[in-house]
C-alpha cells in the first residue's frame, strides 16, 4: 500500500478500538481456522509443504479479513455507509478461504460439512486454489477501501 491508502491505514489504527478489533478479529479468525484444519492428516497426506503453504494462506486471509472488518466498520461510522460491492467481495474473499481452511480430503472440514469436500479433492492443488483467490480477491478490496476512506461514492439524483 502506497500513499493515502497507507495513511489512512495508520490513522484507522491509531484508534484503540480498531486496533484491538483488528488484533481481536485477526486471532478469532486464525482460531476457527486452526479449529477447522486436521494439522496431522494434512502433513500425513498431502505434506509438509503443502501444509506450510495452507498455514501461510490461512494466516493472510485471516490478517485481510480482520483488516476488511476494521476498516469497513471505521468507514460505516466515518460516512454512515458502507460501498456494498467491495463488501460482497469481500465476503465471497472470505468465504473462499474459509471453504479450503482444512484438508479438502478428510471429513472434519469445513468443505464437507456443507458438501464441498470432493470437489476440493478433485482440483489439483486440493483446494489452495480457492485460498490463494480469496487473497487476491481481499487484497485490492482492502486497498481500495483504504484508499477511498474518506471518499464517499454516493450518487446524487437531480430533481
Amino acid at each position: 500500500m502506497k500513499g493515502e491508502a497507507y495513511e489512512n491505514l495508520k490513522e484507522i489504527l491509531k484508534v484503540p478500538f480498531y486496533l484491538l478489533l483488528f488484533l481481536g478479529l485477526t486471532f478469532l479468525f486464525s482460531l476457527l481456522f486452526a479449529l477447522i484444519t486436521d494439522e496431522l492428516l494434512i502433513r500425513g497426506n498431502l505434506g509438509e509443504t503443502y501444509f506450510t503453504i495452507t498455514l501461510a494462506l490461512q494466516t493472510t486471509i485471516s490478517l485481510l479479513l480482520a483488516l476488511f472488518v476494521s476498516v469497513s466498520l471505521y468507514k460505516i461510522k466515518y460516512f454512515k455507509q458502507s460501498d456494498k460491492a467491495k463488501s460482497a467481495t469481500s465476503v465471497v474473499a472470505g468465504f473462499l478461504g474459509m471453504v479450503a481452511a482444512g484438508c479438502p480430503a478428510c471429513s472434519i472440514t469445513l468443505a464437507s460439512y456443507i458438501g464441498l469436500a470432493g470437489f476440493l479433492s478433485l482440483l489439483p492443488f486440493k483446494g489452495l486454489e480457492l485460498k490463494i483467490l480469496s487473497v487476491f480477491l481481499l487484497v485490492p478490496v482492502n486497498y481500495f477501501l483504504l484508499r477511498d476512506m474518506k471518499v464517499c461514492k454516493a450518487k446524487h439524483h437531480k430533481h
